[in-house]
């Protein structure tokens, strides 16, 4: 039995081994935006050597303009396809013009 629960333990933190790349970096630097202390610290551990089309400073610039009254499709074109991701829910359903995210 206790061969058993040692089996699950090494399976567990095997498949939670996480694969950071840029895209994932780039998400993680995003909910960091957002508050999530979690994002924060994963970012600063495995991300500093990717490079990140959205640090903070970019998405609070895009937050402002967002809040300044742009559009989704000004957005983007501004910041880039993603730049949504730097906002909450609660963000879009407030400020932006566009409804349809």
């Amino acid at each position: 039995m206790k061969l058993l629960y040692i089996a699950i333990l090494l399976f567990i933190s095997c498949a939670c081994d996480k694969k950071y790349d840029a895209q994932i970096c780039e998400d993680l630097s995003m909910q960091s935006f957002k508050g999530s202390p979690r994002a924060e610290t994963e970012y600063q551990k495995h991300c500093q050597n990717f490079p990140n089309r959205y640090p903070k400073a970019t998405c609070q610039k895009a937050l402002e303009a967002l809040i300044m009254g742009k559009s989704k499709d000004q957005l983007q074109e501004a910041f880039g396809p993603s730049v949504l991701g730097c906002f909450t829910e609660n963000d879009v359903y407030k400020f932006l013009k566009d409804k349809s995210k």
